[in-house]
């Protein structure tokens, strides 16, 4: 299952109300679930050995500066708090 299929359903198994306000946000908010998806890549990334050399500042090129780097860690944060629930 991927981050972002895990991430969206976790409103069902989680508590933390945290977590809950944002995966409600994502489903509202096109570019809430953008940088899901995007925090999603760079942790994919970070487990395939082509791809390690990707940081937070190329996946900011590659969303044309919608997200900040900070905003990309935070978020990836907040998805591995998921997959460890």
């Amino acid at each position: 299952m991927s981050y972002v299929d895990r991430f969206m359903s976790s409103t069902s198994n989680n508590n933390n109300n945290k977590i809950h306000a944002k995966v409600a946000e994502a489903k509202r908010d096109a570019t809430i679930y953008q940088l899901v998806a995007i925090a999603s890549l760079f942790l994919a990334a970070k487990q395939s050995d082509k791809l390690s050399t990707i940081d937070a500042n190329v996946l900011v090129c590659v969303s044309h500066g919608s997200y900040s780097a900070r905003e990309i860690i935070d978020m990836e944060s907040t998805i591995l708090e998921v997959s460890s629930n």
